[in-house]
């Protein structure tokens, strides 16, 4: 599984997570392997994240950038392969809750976006 970590509109970090090997456990592994925004390995997700998929949510639901959280999440499964023309990933759920742990790379881009709606706020 990957997670996208947003800040309202804007892609601010990944982590990937792997299923249990073992037979006996179910769900997913606690340990996540943390990557920043720029991770090469995601970029498609992030553009895909940034350009379609959050817009296209806001527009579904009426809201303005500035109505989507500081930090959020969607989380994604990867696509079976065969159908190359189809994206990678396959959404799984979205968080806006207990968003924890998140890559410590975010927290700069978090605390931009606070400051800026805290300042918007107070005019």
């Amino acid at each position: 599984m990957v997670r996208c970590y947003m800040s309202q509109g804007h892609v601010v970090g990944f982590s990937e997570q792997s299923p249990r090997r073992d037979k006996d456990a179910f769900g997913m592994k606690s340990a996540k392997t943390m990557h920043g925004a720029a991770a090469p390995a995601f970029q498609d997700l992030r553009q895909c994240m940034e350009r379609d998929w959050t817009p296209g949510l806001q527009r579904q639901l009426g809201l303005e950038t500035h109505d989507l959280p500081a930090l959020w999440d969607a989380d994604f499964l990867y696509r079976a392969p065969g159908d190359v023309a189809a994206p990678r990933f396959v959404l799984c759920e979205i968080n806006v809750s207990s968003v924890s742990p998140f890559p410590e790379a975010a927290v700069l881009a978090l605390a931009k976006t606070v400051a800026a709606e805290l300042i918007c706020n107070a005019e």
